[in-house]
């Protein structure tokens, strides 16, 4: 009996992503992570600690705090970008 093996879903053309989630996206994090991305949440860091880990470690910062993203932009580049995550929910707009 052999299974499939499933590629790993982390990494794409030779390089693995690695992503850094804000104190909103708890939820996001732990679906990435099930999915065999690796995917930082600490809630307790603050901005400047989190944009830190971007730099240092190569990550993609997710959130959904604005300000945060405009100032990971300014210094986004081919290996760091930073996204901004929509809610779902119309509410949450």
């Amino acid at each position: 009996y052999q299974s499939a093996r499933m590629p790993d879903s982390s990494k794409t053309r030779g390089f693995e992503t690695l992503f850094a989630l804000d104190a909103h996206l708890g939820r996001l994090a732990r679906h990435l992570r099930m999915l065999g991305f690796d995917a930082t949440w600490r809630p307790e860091v603050t901005d400047e600690e989190l944009l830190a880990s971007l730099r240092d470690e190569g990550r993609q910062l997710l959130t959904r705090d604005r300000a945060l993203i405009e100032r990971a932009s300014a210094w986004a580049d081919e290996r760091h970008r930073a996204c901004f995550v929509a809610p779902l929910s119309a509410d949450a707009q």
